[in-house]
Formats: C-alpha cells, sequence, structure tokens
C-alpha cells in the first residue's frame, strides 16, 4: 500500500506506510518497499509535532521517507517485527516539562493507544536521561523495548509504520479526534498509573474534617519566583491549609515529585513549565494560576487553564497588580510596559519573554489573593450574597434608546465563555430574566439576525458555576455581527459605541466578544489595543469545549449608541479622533498652514470605488485639481487600515461619493476639508447623516456637491421623464432596498469639472483662510 503523508496539519505532519518497511538505524532514510509496476516516490518530514516553530524543529533530524522497488537500494532486514512501529523525534524543546507533555507524551499518547501496547516506538534525537525520566510512561504506551534510533546501526523491519506524532493542541485531547474518544482524564489516568499514584480524588471537606488539605506551592528558583514565599505560606496556613513548598526542574526525581503533587489537594504557581505537573493530581483538585503582567491571560489559560478543566480540575485564574510586579523597579510605570503591553507584543515573542516571562518575579499581595484561596477551602461560609429587589433588577437594562440596548451588572457577575448568557450571583431570586443582542442597531431587523442573543439571570451562589478567572477590572460585552465587514457600520454600530461605552476606563476594562470572527478583530487590533490593556475574549459557540467561567465586579452588555457615526456632543467626535490618531501613531493633527502654501502644495485625496458609485472621468478631475494648485491622490479605501489611516492623515482635503469609503474622514487632521459628492435620487438624509453632521461634529470643513441628472450614469438607463428622476420620492416609497437598487447600486458620476470647479476652489480658499 501506498504510503500516506499528511502535510495539512496545523501542528504535525504524517505518514503512515503499511507493506514491507525497512528502517535503517543511524540514519535519515526509511523506504517502504514496492512493485516495479507502481510508481516511486519521496518525501521529507520532520516527526516533531511543532510544525512551524522553527527554533524547535533546528533539533530535529530530517527523515526522508521512500516509496522504491530499487532492490540495490533496499536493505537487508537484520530484525523482522510483526508489529507496528511508531518514528518520531524527541528534539525540539526536550527537557522542558511542558514541551516534554505538550509535544511528545500527549502526542504520542493519541498516536500509540489504538494498538493497545502492539507498538514500538522508534525515537530519534533522544537522550538516555529522558528515556530514564519517562520510562514508566512509555512501558505502559508498549510492551516493547524503546529503540534509540541514533544508537543503532542495524535494519529493523515493520508491516506498519506510523512516522511522526498527531497532535490536537497545545496540552490538550479533542475527544472527537482521538481513539476511542479517549480524554486529558484518560491521560492523566495512564500517566497516574504510570508512576503508581494511589490518590483519584481530592480531600472533601465537612465538618467531621480532621485533615488539612494540602496546598503545594510551585517554586521558581530565578524569573518568574515569588518574592515573599515564607508569607505565602504563612497566609495558607492560617487559612487552614498544609502548605508544601517544592520546585519543579528539569533535574527532578519524576518518580518522587509525582508522588508530592498526587499527595495535595490544591496546587498554585506563577505561570511556567512547573504548573505542567498538574497532570498527577487528583480529579476535583484545585489549580490556582498567577499570571505575571503582560497581556499574559490568554497564553495561561490555552497552556494551563483548559487542560486543567479538561482534566476534571477546578481551575482558578489570579492576574496580578502592577504593585504585585518586580517590573515596577524596573520600568516607568508610565511607559509602554505597563500601560500599552499590546506594543512589546507587537514586536514578537522574544521581546515578549524577555520583558515579561525572563525578567518578573511576582510579590503577591496576600490580601489580594485571599478571595481565591478561600473560594475551595471556606466556600460554604463565603460572604452572603446581596438581596436585589425586583425593582432594582428590573432597572438594572435601558431599553429605551432607539438604537441600543443596554444593560449594566453590578456585583458577582459570572459569564460562562462557552454560553451566551450573563448571571448575577445574589441571595434573591427571580423569574425575570433579560434577553438583550449586544449590537446598536436594534430596529434593523436584517442587521440583528446576525447578532447572538444573550439572556441575563439573577442565580443564587449555590446555582452558579465556580470562577475560573477572577478581574479585578469591569467587562464589556458586544457583539460583532449584524453589518460588520461594511466599513461605514464597523465605526458606526461598533467601534464609536465601543469608544462612548469604554474610554472612561483608561484601559481598565475587558472586552467580551460574540459573533467572533478572527479577520474582523485584527483588522481593528489597533483600536481594541487602544481601548483596553487586556486580550480580548472570545465568546465560542455553545458547545465548545471551553468552560472557562469569568467573574467581574461589572459588566456592561451592549453599547451606548448615539446616531450614525456620532457621539453625543461634537467635542466627544473630536475626542474620537484624537485617540484614533494617537493609537495608529498618525503624526498630523492640523492641515496645512496658509502660510505653507505658498512653498508647497495642498494634498487632495479622492476616494475611488472600483464598482458602483465611482467616477467614470477621474483623470479629469485629477488635471483639474492639480491646475488648481494640489497635489493629487487616487486611492480606493482597503483592507489594512493602518496603512490607509496614513495615507489620510496627510491630506488636507478628501473628496468621493456617498459610500463606505468615506468614513475614513476619521483619520483627516482637524480642520482639513471635506467634500461628499452626492449621487441623484434625493439622498439629502442619508448624506446629511451619515457625512456631513459626523464632519462638522469632527472640526472638518464641510463642503458638498450634488450632482445633476447629466452627471449621472442613470440618464443611459432611464429616460428624463422617467420617476428615477421626474420623481425620486416615488422611488424611496418603494422601500430601502428598491432605493438602494436604483440609487446606489447602478449610478456612476460623470462630473461636471466646470461646475466642480467652484467647489475645489472653495476649498482651497478655506485652508487659506486658517
Amino acid at each position: 500500500m501506498k504510503p500516506v503523508c499528511d502535510f495539512s496539519g496545523k501542528r504535525s505532519d504524517i505518514c503512515e506506510l503499511k507493506g514491507n518497511i525497512r528502517i535503517q538505524g543511524n540514519s535519515s532514510l526509511i523506504l517502504s518497499e514496492i512493485s516495479t509496476s507502481q510508481r516511486e516516490q519521496s518525501w521529507t518530514i520532520k516527526p516533531h509535532p511543532r510544525k512551524g516553530d522553527l527554533t524547535a524543529l533546528q533539533h530535529v533530524t530530517e527523515m526522508s521517507v521512500k516509496l522504491s522497488s530499487n532492490k540495490e537500494e533496499i536493505p537487508s532486514c537484520s530484525i523482522n517485527h510483526t508489529i507496528p512501529a511508531i518514528f518520531f523525534s524527541a528534539g525540539g524543546y526536550m527537557g522542558n516539562i511542558f514541551h516534554d507533555f505538550t509535544d511528545i507524551l500527549i502526542p504520542l499518547f493519541i498516536t500509540s493507544t489504538s494498538f493497545r501496547t502492539e507498538v514500538q516506538f522508534l525515537i530519534s534525537n533522544v537522550q538516555p536521561w529522558w528515556l530514564a525520566k519517562y520510562r514508566p510512561y512509555l512501558q505502559q504506551l508498549s510492551k516493547y523495548e524503546v529503540i534509540n534510533f541514533n544508537k543503532i546501526e542495524n535494519v529493523h523491519c515493520y508491516p506498519h509504520v506510523i512516522v511522526g506524532l498527531r497532535k490536537h493542541k497545545e496540552m490538550s485531547i479533542d475527544p472527537s479526534r482521538a481513539p476511542n474518544s479517549y480524554s486529558m482524564v484518560d491521560f492523566s489516568q495512564i500517566m497516574k498509573k504510570s508512576y503508581g499514584l494511589e490518590r483519584q480524588e481530592s480531600i472533601k471537606l465537612g465538618d467531621n474534617q480532621a485533615k488539612k488539605p494540602r496546598l503545594l506551592i510551585i517554586a521558581r528558583k530565578f524569573t518568574r519566583s515569588f518574592m515573599n514565599i515564607d508569607e505565602i505560606v504563612r497566609m495558607a496556613e492560617d487559612l487552614g491549609y498544609e502548605a508544601v513548598v517544592a520546585e519543579a526542574d528539569v533535574s527532578s526525581n519524576l518518580v518522587r515529585f509525582s508522588h508530592i503533587v498526587n499527595s495535595c489537594d490544591v496546587i498554585m504557581g506563577v505561570h511556567g513549565a512547573g504548573l505542567t505537573n498538574l497532570v498527577f493530581l487528583p480529579i476535583n483538585s484545585v489549580v490556582i494560576q498567577i499570571v505575571p503582567l503582560g497581556g499574559l491571560e490568554n497564553i495561561a489559560w490555552i497552556d494551563f487553564g483548559r487542560p486543567a478543566f479538561e482534566m476534571k480540575l477546578r481551575y482558578l485564574q489570579y492576574v496580578i497588580s502592577e504593585e504585585e510586579s518586580s517590573l515596577i523597579e524596573q520600568f516607568d510605570r508610565d511607559g509602554p510596559v505597563f500601560k500599552d503591553p499590546g506594543s512589546i507584543q507587537r514586536q514578537g515573542w522574544l521581546a515578549l519573554r524577555k520583558i515579561y516571562l525572563d525578567h518578573q518575579n511576582v510579590r503577591l499581595d496576600v490580601n489580594r489573593f485571599k478571595s481565591h484561596i478561600i473560594q475551595f477551602s471556606n466556600a460554604d461560609t463565603a460572604e452572603e450574597e446581596p438581596i436585589i429587589n425586583p425593582e432594582k433588577w428590573k432597572s438594572m437594562c435601558d431599553y429605551s434608546n432607539r438604537r441600543s440596548d443596554v444593560c449594566e451588572l453590578t456585583g458577582d457577575v459570572r459569564i460562562p465563555i462557552n454560553q451566551r448568557s450573563v448571571l448575577l450571583v445574589a441571595k434573591s431570586q427571580s423569574n425575570d430574566s433579560h434577553k438583550i443582542r449586544p449590537y446598536a442597531r436594534k430596529s434593523d431587523p436584517s442587521a440583528m439576525s446576525n447578532v447572538a442573543q444573550f439572556t441575563l439571570t439573577l442565580s443564587q451562589n449555590h446555582n452558579s458555576p465556580v470562577c475560573t478567572h477572577n478581574h479585578s477590572s469591569p467587562a464589556i460585552v458586544f457583539s460583532v455581527g449584524g453589518y460588520a465587514g461594511n466599513y461605514f457600520h464597523d465605526f458606526s454600530d461598533i467601534l464609536l459605541p465601543l469608544f462612548q461605552t469604554s474610554h472612561t476606563f483608561h484601559g481598565k476594562v475587558h472586552f467580551l466578544v460574540s459573533n467572533f470572527r478572527w479577520w474582523w478583530v485584527n483588522k481593528y487590533l489597533t483600536i481594541f489595543q487602544g481601548l483596553s490593556q487586556y486580550e480580548i475574549l472570545n465568546f465560542n459557540e455553545a458547545g465548545n469545549n471551553n468552560s472557562a467561567i469569568h467573574c467581574f465586579p461589572k459588566a456592561i452588555i451592549g453599547l451606548h449608541s448615539n446616531n450614525d457615526l456620532m457621539l453625543k456632543t461634537g467635542d466627544s467626535m473630536v475626542q474620537f479622533t484624537e485617540f484614533l490618531r494617537r493609537a495608529y501613531l498618525l503624526e498630523r493633527n492640523e492641515p496645512i498652514k496658509a502660510e505653507e502654501l505658498s512653498v508647497k502644495k495642498p494634498r487632495l485625496l479622492i476616494i475611488a470605488r472600483s464598482h458602483t458609485r465611482r467616477f467614470v472621468n477621474l483623470e479629469k478631475i485629477v488635471k483639474m485639481g492639480e491646475k488648481l494648485g494640489f497635489e493629487v491622490l487616487v486611492a480606493e479605501a482597503e483592507a489594512n487600515v493602518v496603512r490607509f489611516a496614513r495615507v489620510v492623515n496627510t491630506c488636507d482635503v478628501m473628496m468621493g461619493v456617498h459610500g463606505a469609503g468615506l468614513t475614513n474622514l476619521v483619520f483627516l487632521p482637524t480642520n482639513a476639508v471635506f467634500i461628499q459628492v452626492v449621487p441623484w435620487g434625493k439622498l439629502d438624509w442619508i448624506s446629511n447623516t451619515y457625512f456631513k453632521e459626523p464632519a462638522i461634529s469632527m472640526k472638518l470643513k464641510y463642503l458638498q456637491y450634488d450632482i445633476k441628472e447629466e452627471e449621472s450614469t442613470l440618464m443611459e438607463i432611464y429616460g428624463r421623464d422617467d420617476p428615477v428622476f421626474r420623481d425620486p420620492y416615488s422611488i424611496h416609497k418603494l422601500g430601502w432596498e428598491r432605493m438602494k437598487a436604483i440609487y446606489l447600486e447602478k449610478q456612476n458620476v460623470k462630473l461636471n469639472v466646470r461646475r466642480f470647479r467652484g467647489v475645489l476652489v472653495e476649498a482651497m480658499k478655506l485652508l487659506r483662510q486658517r
């Protein structure tokens, strides 16, 4: 049978061969013998599941997998096996316990368990000490001796060989893709069996409890170490724990350390490889991950939070404050390390690691931290929930605004990330729930059909899910469904309302986004990072395995909105444009000065369009602009907002036919000139509402040019006596879709440059008056 090589996987490549397979020791060739009638083929593969990580793969020997009928090329078998083999490399980041598990041990479990130990492992790039460390586990997966591929010379022959390891996600197994629907619980059980660990469940606290729960504090010698570990131990002991401090490093005896972990009920530590030992905990134990500064919440969740849940452990995440980080002794508190971690992350992994992982230690505020540890040790005696009367509960949501519904919940707010629900924990009960679609276009059924609905309920503590991520800053929940993807609606329905709702928090606010689309979020990531110092949380579709519960002191569900592309006051719109200039690093706050016009041409940007409402005589318009003394740029609004924002900001005048591309006026310098060309069709209302009023509120100089019948290409389709020209309002009465189809989708503009010349002359005059 031909070998099947699959190179489509995100994390690993796999080749699977069946037939007469020969593997010669200490070589780089795996041969499958075929008949002369079959076609010879060959592939190269690095059999280590960290595909795309060039640093890891430079420690992995590349293998050639070849289908050959050449008898001279095919070596004779030294040892014939009747069992299958799995060939993989232990190179990469071997020795880092996290990578040992996520890159080798878990993928090996996924790849090998279907063979029920009737399989042999051939491992390249492996050290004897590594084999000794994990031999108890390897013996659970295979009853045969492990072959150190780089130490043998003979030829091993097999009927079936898999080259490479299957990997799902970091420290994770997807039961829907694993043999026998195995999960991380099964992996954890086999690890515990491998090292002779007896405890299957954690301690149960009760009235007759005679034994203290054991808390293991993972210590670190160098970076991300606890600077006040003695104080942490005393706090734990005061709370009724038996505290154990231990360090997990490369030299640790895994048998001995796994027994220490298994004897504990709670494990806590700063984000790092040592937390991988959670695999040895009894079921229902608690994992407390301390997350350093640097916007590392998502990394922390992926590496250890999700795996903890998948192993039926209870998970708590504690994000340190600025005062708890040793970085405060090294960097300016008003600098980017504290105020804009995203700017450090954008410099790449090495820059992030150097500051936030390699140079940061933690001085835990034990008073602030207590609430997290009490949640496990003293859950039944926790502080009583507040009473919320029905009238107060009803008043938490405002349905009166014509554009958006907004609910503001204050107290113990819990949000399951894989559901469309928000819980307010209180002693009260209410049969009333609030239903809300958090998108600022509530009267538009077409838009709202693409917006997920959330249910807000009052919940008593004993019925509420346990927090896995406790946050000290508030949250804003909103949707990027609706008309997201249309540039005008991106700003009018989402980004501007988000600014209005969030900017007073000065970055200390979390965004939870439903109808999530990565391409859309990445497009406007600069804006999100300017409004929040935290990573965006993605509401997954219902049924996703992510069962995290995020808890906040306050949550706003929905976005405040006043009008299309407008805030409450003109001053607010100026604040918004100033914010955008800071976020996108735009240099110009003002257009060209009057005294500069004698030596420098003002720049005129013409917004081009590819299809409808385009200028059909663009070259004539450009020539006229140049004759009047402008440096003319023609550009079509593009997907790269960063690049296009910089183009717009360099200009003094911007013009274009009514359409979404004109939304880029938000990047113009204050007092620049904005010219809207309004197509035929009595479009005064939409042209005024969408762009005239916003432009004036942004302190731009606004000019408008309404085209005549002769300047519309509709003259080529309809007669002058047709209602399209004679009575446009009769077309409006047919509804939005009919009006849009004619005046917005079928119409282009052939500008009368002589008639339009006066508008550009006026624009130049406005620049000279400054």
